[in-house]
């Protein structure tokens, strides 16, 4: 997430950073939240390709 967050400046990623804090406060792996992460993202991503509509951080919180 932070390699991400660090490549791209107007990326909003508040919501998955978050995610993945919860996760490993939780007892999980690192590894294991990153995967959690990235397939949060990826369904996101695959919403937004399916619809159409650009992306709203108001929609997608942690």
């Amino acid at each position: 997430m932070l390699l991400v967050a660090h490549c791209s400046p107007h990326a909003d990623l508040d919501g998955a950073s978050l995610a993945f804090q919860r996760l490993v406060a939780a007892g999980k792996p690192q590894k294991v939240a990153l995967t959690a992460c990235m397939r949060k993202l990826l369904i996101i991503l695959n919403a937004m390709v399916k619809s159409g509509k650009p992306w709203d951080p108001t929609l997608h919180s942690a």
